[in-house]
């Protein structure tokens, strides 16, 4: 009986209700309650209950309101139906793909379904890659392999099952059958089964047996029990392991050996371990068998292989096996041998396996080379089912139990599982792939009135754009900005800020923080000033050119205090001290500059005045006969608050004195990187030359030139200046004159340079 048939005769029960029906003639046999599906028909169900659809009229009979116009049945409809006389044949338990039914006298085939009832002269009829197993009443049964036409010519008596059975009758008109008796024990009462096929007849007294009719032959194979072939009134008995051929218009051949099942050289995993939403894969390999001509290949979902999946035919040559796309559940895959007269072996020994899909906190991909992988974290879990009899390790780390998720970061990791009863053990590779982000703010600094743009991408080792859970930004006010989507990244605004305001953001998603980023907020007359380049500070630098010691000096040690005043064009003046001195050691020098403060002062506006620089340099001499070379290191970096036009910077560079009398000439070249650059590293040219007169012992002159290029940008400055030194004893004092031009940022910047230097040096 239908499930739907059960369910609906206990709603009808708990209901106190009844369907109208018609009075029922005395004597009336027991009722069973249908439910109509969609498509069912008066002839389809008379045809499946009752073995004929022209037996319409009993279900007319016995519901009076179906015989009303429109006579039309609608989907969930009770239905009473008389249970008369001899039940069904067979009953359709299992079917895979395309599988049809036609019952007798009727002109089209039914589209198959399980639990189908097949009643006397149905024909069953399996297509390519399908199957299909069929269930009598006294429990015996047949699986029909693809292509297979089958016509059932009765079963047992009634419908009810008594002691008394009578024997099963089949018609194999093509294709293939598997199957036999429930039950050996002849003296309960047991009849064979017989198949008819275009050939011949066979009588089975077998558990399991195969069948195969083709064009102008059967052929027989008796796994377990025996077997009578008939033909051209001639009879050959098979007994089990054993079979033979019967060839149209002639007698059976003498019975024969079964050819031999092979036996597995390589077993194939007994576990195997997927994430959820991919498929496993599953290799084996066997030793060919003596007279295989070919091999037959099954996968079914258990042992008992009444569900088949997959059945095959493969060449003698073959005998490796390889399952793919398997998806989560329990398999049985054996072999059996097949010669040259397509007699096949007792199937071999059975493969159990199992495919376990853990469960992924997020959705993981498969790469090109077949690993599992994911981006930022990995977070698997075993199904709860598989829990109790499983365990887990991380590469070759200690056993846990399966209860404990399994959380991955970034990196390669290999997964073993396994069984704790068979030792089973299952191995998975996943990939972490690192994640970066990278946080942009448009137009920086920003005016103190307007909103910052923040736009952040997180990309994955690949480079390719990253989803992540859980992404948000947040500010160092305690702000979680609103983020949209736009051109494959995130787009936040920051609200506006006081003047010189600091604002950092920070970039996070579940796995962790991705990065930082700091707004600046600018006064107004910052802010107004074109973007600068990562080398625009540099137009102000005071350079070397005098007075004091030239780059290519021998290292001496000395101590000084400069002073610098400096008017910029489009900008504020502004004044700065700075403490200088180097520290001789023989040949190396070891020196500091410390910008104490710098003070701006702007038209119309308080001065502002706040620290600024630290370098730090190591230089070496070299002294030939007319020359000097000292190749030094120089780092400065930005300290204290307020560093929106400074940036960190490493100087490498090369300086040379060549002297002949009293005139000499100074040259130097260094190379600054910067790479505090907000918009791309920053790489600087730096070349110096001066020509200088040494007028007395207490007198020198110099006239220099410093150009300073960017060899990203391709912006370029220079400044000219003339100074003089006078020394008296260990003291020296100096005055210097330098005129800035140029271009920088795409506009013209101009600076007029004074400079004022009390040094006190000597070798010490």
């Amino acid at each position: 009986m239908r499930w739907g048939v059960m369910r609906s005769t206990l709603l009808w029960l708990a209901l106190g209700l009844a369907p109208a029906r018609a009075q029922a003639p005395p004597n009336a046999p027991e009722v069973r309650t249908y439910v109509v599906q969609p498509g069912d028909s008066a002839w389809s169900i008379a045809a499946e209950f009752y073995g004929a659809g022209d037996k319409y009229p009993i279900i007319y009979e016995y519901n009076d309101f179906v015989a009303r116009p429109p006579f039309l049945l609608k989907p969930g409809q009770l239905l009473r139906l008389p249970i008369l006389g001899q039940g069904p044949a067979a009953q359709l338990e299992w079917l895979q793909r395309d599988v049809k039914a036609k019952p007798p006298r009727a002109l089209d085939w039914l589209e198959a379904r399980e639990q189908m009832n097949l009643w006397r002269l149905y024909r069953v009829q399996t297509g390519d890659e399908s199957a299909a197993h069929i269930v009598f009443e006294d429990l015996s049964d047949l699986k029909l392999r693809e292509n297979a036409l089958l016509v059932i010519y009765g079963a047992s008596a009634s419908a009810a099952r008594t002691t008394r059975r009578d024997k099963v009758e089949v018609m194999l008109e093509e294709g293939t059958l598997v199957g036999g008796l429930a039950a050996l024990d002849e003296a309960a009462g047991v009849a064979p089964m017989v198949v008819r096929t275009p050939s011949g007849e066979i009588d089975l007294l077998a558990r399991l047996a195969q069948v195969q009719a083709e064009l102008g032959s059967a052929i027989v194979s008796v796994f377990d029990g025996q077997a009578t072939v008939r033909a051209q009134g001639d009879a050959v008995e098979v007994a089990g392991g054993q079979g033979t051929v019967v060839k149209k218009g002639r007698p059976p051949e003498r019975a024969r050996p079964l050819p031999e099942a092979p036996t597995w050289a390589q077993a194939g995993p007994a576990l195997v371990v997927v994430v959820a939403g991919h498929t496993g894969t599953w290799e084996a390999a066997w030793k060919p068998a003596a007279r295989a001509a070919s091999y037959r290949v099954e996968l079914a979902r258990d042992e008992t292989f009444k569900q088949l999946l997959y059945d095959a035919e493969v060449g003698a040559g073959v005998n490796r096996l390889r399952l793919a796309e398997l998806a989560p559940g329990r398999y049985a895959v054996r072999i059996a041998t097949r010669d040259l007269d397509k007699l096949e072996s007792v199937p071999g020994e059975v493969r159990a396996l199992e495919v376990v899909a853990l469960l992924p906190a997020r959705a993981l991909s498969r790469a090109d080379d077949g690993v599992i992988e994911g981006v930022g974290f990995a977070r698997l879990e075993v199904p709860e089912a598989a829990r109790a009899r499983m365990q887990t390790r991380v590469g070759d780390g200690p056993a846990r139990q399966a209860s404990e998720p399994i959380s991955l970061g970034p990196g390669t990791h290999e997964l073993r599982f396994e069984e704790r009863e068979s030792g089973a053990e299952a191995r998975l590779t996943v990939r972490v792939l690192e994640v970066a982000a990278r946080i942009e703010v448009e137009g920086e600094p920003i005016a103190r009135d307007a909103e910052a743009i923040v736009r952040l991408q997180v990309s994955d080792a690949r480079g390719r754009e990253a989803h992540l859970p859980g992404i948000a930004l947040e500010t160092s006010r305690g702000e979680v900005l609103p983020l949209t989507r736009e051109g494959g990244g995130y787009v936040a605004r920051v609200g506006p800020a006081a003047p010189g305001e600091r604002v950092a953001v920070r970039a996070r998603w579940t796995g962790g923080a991705l990065g930082v980023r700091e707004i600046v907020h600018a006064p107004e007359e910052i802010a107004e000033r074109a973007p600068r380049t990562p080398i625009a500070f540099s137009a102000y630098r005071p350079s070397r050119f005098a007075p004091g010691p030239l780059a290519a000096a021998l290292p001496e040690s000395r101590v000084g205090l400069e002073a610098t005043a400096a008017h910029i064009e489009g900008g504020p003046g502004q004044v700065t001290l700075a403490l200088d001195g180097e520290l001789a050691l023989g040949p190396w020098g070891l020196g500091a500059r410390f910008t104490a403060q710098e003070i701006r002062l702007a038209e119309g506006q308080d001065a502002q005045s706040r620290p600024q620089d630290l370098a730090l340099w190591a230089r070496r001499g070299f002294v030939g006969e007319h020359f000097v070379i000292t190749p030094h290191l120089r780092m400065s970096f930005p300290i204290g608050l307020g560093h929106e036009d400074r940036l960190a910077q490493v100087e490498l560079g090369l300086g040379a004195r060549l002297g002949r009398g009293s005139i000499f000439f100074d040259a130097r070249a260094a190379a600054l990187i910067v790479p505090g650059a907000r918009e791309r590293p920053g790489l600087v040219a730096d070349v110096l030359g001066a020509l200088g007169w040494q007028a007395n012992e207490a007198l020198t002159l110099a006239l220099s030139a410093e150009g300073l290029g960017d060899l990203v940008g391709g912006a370029w400055q220079s400044l000219v200046g003339i100074g003089a030194a006078v020394e008296i004893g260990d003291l020296r004092l100096g005055l210097g004159l330098g005129l800035g031009v140029g271009e920088a940022s795409k506009r013209d910047m101009g600076a007029v340079l004074g400079r004022l230097l009390v040094e006190v040096g000597g070798v010490w």
